[in-house]
């Protein structure tokens, strides 16, 4: 998927994927404005696992997912778990988008999974927003 289709239908994931491109190892670094957008996906001891998490996302879930393991995530488990492993193993940016049920609506949303090269353990990089 080329950049400009990223940036025309979600302008937020495009310019996180500029940012990468120019430094998609551990010295990535997202402005203030991208930040509350992104959840960190580490594996951990044979499974994907949440670290820092935006304060967009938490309300997006409604709920704080830091440190979250995916598989308490329920219907997401598989679809960030697969995501990730897919961006991971490509070292290629990822775009899905998809339902997100939480226990108060069903949003569509996007996600921009963006692996983090050079980090201690495998981690990805997923920004998120809302499609609607």
């Amino acid at each position: 998927m080329t950049t400009g289709l990223i940036e025309r239908r979600h302008p937020l994931l495009g310019a996180m994927l500029r940012i990468w491109r120019a430094c998609p190892d551990a010295q990535l670094t997202l402005p203030g404005s991208l930040a509350p957008l992104t959840v960190q996906l580490l594996y951990r001891d044979g499974d994907w696992r949440v670290g820092e998490v935006g304060a967009a996302i938490d309300a997006l879930y409604g709920r704080s997912l830091t440190n979250v393991a995916l598989c308490d995530l329920a219907a997401d488990r598989e679809d960030l778990a697969s995501a990730a492993e897919v961006a991971w193993n490509s070292g290629q940016p990822l775009l899905l988008e998809s339902a997100l049920a939480t226990s108060t609506s069903v949003r569509r949303v996007a996600r921009l999974y963006l692996p983090v090269r050079g980090a201690e353990e495998r981690s990805v990089l997923c920004g998120m927003v809302a499609c609607d």
